[in-house]
């Protein structure tokens, strides 16, 4: 994130703006007098305004900048397979809340596919392996919304914190094949965001996995 420009900045900008204006009035009551240098105070004058009015208005783009990284909700969504055993398996997996991220889960990396799924009764990224495969995906959106993750609920109180556990669901042709899985999403701000991590080894059917979650702050 940028820093917040401080009150001197903007002041720098005003008195060399002021200081160019009043250098310019000056100059236009010198121009007749004998021995004054009207180009001299012209160019000082010009290069003063135009540094101030730079100055100011360079502090009053970071500050938009600012207020628009501050009022973006970021997701970043990682999410591997290590296949062992034979493909392909299709594994539903925890889905951001907001809707808004929805469109940007439906991608494809070679014959492997990631789509969200959304019913009335359940929200779930859909991830179709036939191999090792690894999505990536990051969009941001604004204004603030619903940081929250599908499929994943309280445990209980850990040593370091919070525990959670997520519910995954895989389907696959032989019931001896296992994925390696690991997920790495976030939801939030460029200074506060919602993280979820999970790192398992996943059999066919429906479980609960731990998954490492909770809110980390800049």
């Amino acid at each position: 994130m940028l820093p917040s420009p401080s009150p001197r900045f903007y002041l720098v900008g005003v008195i060399l703006s002021g200081a160019g204006a009043l250098i310019l009035a000056l100059r236009v009551g010198l121009r007749k007098r004998p021995g004054s240098r009207p180009r001299a105070l012209l160019a000082a004058g010009v290069l003063a305004l135009a540094v101030g009015m730079t100055v100011f208005g360079a502090g009053l783009w970071i500050d938009a900048e600012r207020a628009r990284e501050e009022n973006t909700m970021t997701l970043y969504y990682e999410v591997s397979v290590g296949m062992n055993g034979t493909g392909p398996v299709a594994l539903l997996l925890p889905a951001p809340g907001d809707e808004r991220f929805w469109d940007a889960l439906n991608v494809t990396n070679g014959s492997s596919t990631l789509r969200l799924d959304h019913t009335a009764s359940d929200t779930s990224v859909v991830l179709t392996a036939y191999g090792n495969v690894t999505f990536r995906v990051q969009v941001g959106v604004s204004p603030l919304g619903n940081w929250s993750f599908t499929r994943v609920t309280y445990a209980s109180d850990g040593t370091r914190g919070p525990t959670s556990n997520a519910t995954i669901e895989m389907s696959t042709a032989s019931s001896e094949t296992a994925v390696l899985l690991s997920v790495d999403a976030s939801i939030g701000t460029v200074c506060e965001s919602y993280f979820l991590f999970i790192d398992a080894a996943v059999h066919a059917g429906v479980g609960k996995y731990p998954t490492e979650s909770g809110l980390m702050v800049c």
